[in-house]
């Protein structure tokens, strides 16, 4: 087994890749033209945005 990384305050350092993390981004606005590319940059944000975003990837899959 490979040693565990960890930080000076002990915890573990996991690997993003592995667990198949995706990076977020601030929302910014001004970019958003309409509500789906509100909805969409929603889904490359944190908590709540991202499961706004990731419902509208389910909704626009079930209506295809």
């Amino acid at each position: 087994m490979g040693k565990s990384k960890k930080t000076v305050t002990g915890r573990e350092l996991h690997d993003p890749v592995k667990d198949k993390l995706r990076p977020i981004y601030p929302l910014d606005l001004s970019k958003c033209r309409t509500i789906d590319g509100l909805v969409r940059a929603m889904g490359d944000t944190a908590f709540t945005g991202r499961q706004v975003g990731d419902a509208a990837d389910v909704l626009e899959a079930m209506a295809s």
